[in-house]
């Protein structure tokens, strides 16, 4: 088990929780956790678990914990590309969950464009699936590919923008 698969969990939970009418805030807490953890997705939990003993002890102490007679343990290794290790099926679930909770919370710009760059890795029949969870696939069918990953990528920015503008 890695990371990854904790932010499929994490992901879940929203869906879960939002269908149970928790809070925008709850919503915001568990968008935030699932975005936090994107560095770390090809660590094992185990892995993860060191990392933040590690930082726990550094952010307690200010030095990193080394056992007498050890060396250093082997640096962890984080993921360099967060789009090339997604799955297609992760990729419509994580874009459609940002999609469906987007109006939740005041997720930053970078975290939105970091998601949508999954829709890049798409294609056509994933763009459709994705679309059609979306309910713009009639619209957009008789599009080309990059023009569907546009379409798709502005409803989500103009969802969260139709909602600030009914919010205030």
């Amino acid at each position: 088990m890695n990371v990854a698969d904790l932010q499929q969990h994490f992901r879940s939970l929203a869906q879960f929780a939002e269908r149970a009418g928790a809070s925008c805030k709850v919503l915001a807490e568990l968008g935030s956790v699932t975005e936090a953890l994107v560095p770390f997705e090809k660590l094992t939990v185990a892995q993860f678990g060191d990392f933040l003993r590690t930082a726990e002890e550094y952010a307690r102490t200010g030095t990193l914990p080394i056992q007498p007679g050890k060396k250093p343990p082997a640096k962890l290794r984080v993921a360099k590309s967060k789009t090339a290790a997604v799955s297609p099926a992760d990729a419509i679930e994580r874009v459609f969950v940002l999609y469906e909770t987007i109006v939740h919370g005041n997720l930053a710009e970078e975290a939105i464009a970091k998601e949508l760059e999954l829709v890049d890795g798409l294609t056509k029949p994933n763009l459709q699936t994705l679309a059609e969870k979306m309910n713009i696939w009639q619209a957009i069918k008789k599009l080309g590919v990059p023009a569907i990953k546009s379409k798709i990528q502005d409803e989500v920015r103009e969802r969260k923008n139709r909602y600030e503008r009914s919010d205030y």
